[in-house]
C-alpha cells in the first residue's frame, strides 16, 4: 500500500493514498456481481489496483452449448464480468499463491466470506461485503456473519440483521446506484402509459406473484400495457398481451421504464435492487414488496407503496390506486425522483473508497 504523510495542522497521522484491492465473488452473473463490477471500475477511476476473482464452475456440455446460444441469440456474452475492464481472474479454489499480496481482500457473499477466511495476513485485511439476506443459505450467511471482520452493506436492514446475529465489528453501510446519465425519462410522458417488472425465476424473487399480478391486471384492465424484461426465458403463464425482452440493451431498458407509469418489485428479499432504482430515476411511480429494506428507497405513502410480501391483493390494489389517481401517481414520481439523486454510483463509490480507507487505517 503507498501511503503518505499528512501533516497539516489539525492532525498528523497517517493518510491512505491508493491501495491494492481483491474482490472474491461467487460467479460471474447475478445483480450482485453487476454491482461490484460498478464498484470496483469506481475504484480503478479512484486511482486504486484491483483484481476481481470470479469463481467459475467447470461447464458440462449442455452449460456449453447454452452459453453459444445466448452468445449468438442475443449478441452478448453471458455475466457481467466481461464488461470489467481491469483484471479478473478464475478459481475453482481459492489458494493464497492464487491471491497473492494485497492490502484488502473483499469477500462478496456468505461463501466467499467463508473463502477468504483462511488466507494469511499477507493477502489483505478480510472485508465481509454483503449485498442481500441469503435467504438459501442461511447457515452460511451466519456462520460468514460471526467471523470477526469489517463488514460493508448495501442496506441498513443488512446492518440491524448483523447487529442481532451479535456482531461487534465495524459495519459500513454503502448503498448501490444509478447512473442518471443512463437512466432518465427518454419518451414523453404521453407515452408513459403501463405497467413494468423485472421478472426473475429464483423463489427469493416471488415469480409466481409477478405472474399472479400480471395475470390480475390484464383481467381487470385488458388494455393496460404490460412491460416485462428478464435475464430468463420467457416465463410460461405470462399474458399474452405483455411485452418481453430477454437481455435488454440499456436503450431497451431505459424506454420499458419510461413507458411504464408503474414499476413493482415483488421480491420476499432483497440487499438494494438496481431496478428500482432504475425505475425511480426514469420517472416510474414506484410499488414494492416489505423485503427488509424497501424502506431505504420508498418512503410510504409520499414517494412509493410498500405492501407485504407475498400479498397478491395488496400489490394488485397498490398498482391500481397509482394507474387511477394521477395526482398521486406523479406526485409519488416527482418524490422518488428527488430520492434517487443521493443514490449515484459517484456517491456509492466514493462512501465504498472512504470505508476501505477507514479500514485500512484502523
Amino acid at each position: 500500500m503507498r501511503r503518505s504523510l499528512d501533516r497539516c495542522a489539525a492532525r498528523d497521522r497517517l493518510v491512505v493514498s491508493d491501495m491494492r484491492i481483491a474482490f472474491v465473488i461467487p460467479g460471474r452473473g447475478g445483480g450482485g456481481v453487476r454491482s461490484v463490477v460498478r464498484v470496483a471500475t469506481g475504484l480503478i477511476e479512484r486511482g486504486h489496483e484491483l483484481t476481481v476473482y470470479y469463481r467459475q464452475s467447470p461447464l458440462d456440455f449442455r452449460d456449453r452449448l447454452r452459453r453459444i446460444y445466448v452468445a449468438l441469440r442475443y449478441n452478448r456474452g453471458e455475466g457481467w464480468m466481461r464488461r470489467f475492464a481491469g483484471r479478473s481472474v478464475p478459481y475453482q479454489e481459492l489458494t493464497e499463491n492464487m491471491v497473492g499480496d494485497h492490502d484488502i481482500v473483499i469477500g462478496v457473499g456468505a461463501s466467499c466470506v467463508l473463502a477468504i477466511q483462511n488466507l494469511p495476513n499477507r493477502c489483505g485485511i478480510k472485508v465481509n461485503n454483503n449485498r442481500g439476506i441469503e435467504t438459501w443459505g442461511l447457515e452460511n450467511m451466519h456462520r460468514a456473519f460471526a467471523l470477526p471482520m469489517p463488514r460493508i452493506v448495501v442496506g441498513s436492514h443488512i446492518a440491524r440483521v448483523m447487529r442481532e446475529a451479535g456482531s461487534t465489528d465495524p459495519i459500513y453501510v454503502v448503498p448501490n446506484g444509478v447512473d442518471p446519465e443512463n437512466y432518465h425519462p427518454s419518451l414523453p410522458e404521453t407515452e408513459r402509459r403501463g405497467v413494468g417488472v423485472v421478472y426473475h425465476g429464483g423463489a427469493v424473487k416471488d415469480p409466481k406473484l409477478i405472474i399472479a399480478v400480471l395475470n390480475r391486471l390484464t383481467r381487470s384492465r385488458p388494455d393496460l400495457p404490460l412491460y416485462v424484461f428478464s435475464s430468463y426465458p420467457r416465463p410460461a403463464g405470462l399474458p399474452a398481451t405483455t411485452t418481453f425482452v430477454r437481455y435488454p440493451s440499456l436503450e431497451v431498458a431505459r424506454d420499458l421504464y419510461s413507458r411504464s407509469q408503474v414499476w413493482f418489485l415483488a421480491s420476499r428479499s432483497e440487499g438494494l435492487p438496481n431496478p428500482m432504482l432504475e425505475a425511480a430515476s426514469c420517472g416510474c411511480a414506484l410499488v414494492s414488496t416489505d423485503w427488509g429494506g424497501a424502506g431505504d428507497i420508498i418512503e410510504h405513502g409520499c414517494s412509493g407503496l410498500i405492501v407485504s410480501v407475498g400479498d397478491e391483493d395488496a400489490m394488485v390494489a397498490a398498482i391500481e390506486r397509482l394507474l387511477d389517481d394521477q395526482s398521486l401517481r406523479e406526485g409519488f414520481q416527482k418524490k422518488s425522483m428527488e430520492t434517487v439523486r443521493r443514490y449515484t454510483w459517484e456517491h456509492a463509490i466514493d462512501l465504498f473508497d472512504q470505508a476501505l480507507r477507514d479500514i485500512a487505517k484502523n
